[in-house]
């Protein structure tokens, strides 16, 4: 299941003083190095090199409508801001659930294993395609640029699952 879709674009124009005085804004320059704009529903993150990104989106269509209509709040404030470039699905997250326990100790043995995370019975796997796996005992959670990138990588794992047979 896909839980998250992430849009990048490029903007131009835009006045960060004026941006801060919307509700929910957080900036903390020697922090993260993005300007936060959280809402109920979605996540805006502005760099001062002008790429935004929109996390927090259930669809694809969501992601790419809340850059636009980032873009036109804040014009709406009074700001002369452009879409630099067209809005692309840059990632997507999703959950996978098996019917069985995954073999943790034995996908340790995978090329793709890159470390234990410790504070769960976890290991993280990395793969040259950009998808990015925590596997957990019972689940997945996978990132990556598009989800025909996640199929093969979900079907290998699937092989170190254990199906109780009771």
């Amino acid at each position: 299941m896909v839980t998250n879709y992430v849009a990048n674009a490029s903007i131009s124009g835009f006045n960060i003083e004026m941006i801060l005085k919307i509700p929910g804004v957080r900036y903390r320059p020697n922090g993260f190095p993005a300007t936060v704009i959280a809402t109920n529903d979605r996540i805006i993150n502005l760099y001062d090199s002008g790429k935004i990104s929109s996390t927090k989106n259930t669809t694809e269509t969501k992601a790419i409508k809340s850059l636009h209509d980032f873009l036109k709040e804040i014009n709406d404030m009074g700001s002369k801001c452009i879409m630099k470039s067209k809005p692309v699905i840059a990632m997507i997250s999703g959950i996978v659930q098996y019917d069985g326990i995954i073999d943790i100790d034995s996908l340790k043995s995978n090329p793709h294993y890159t470390k234990d995370i410790g504070s769960f019975p976890a290991i993280q796997m990395s793969y040259p395609n950009g998808v990015a796996i925590k596997a957990f005992s019972t689940k997945l959670v996978i990132t990556a640029s598009a989800i025909d990138s996640m199929i093969s990588a979900i079907q290998e794992i699937a092989k170190y699952v254990i199906r109780d047979e009771s």
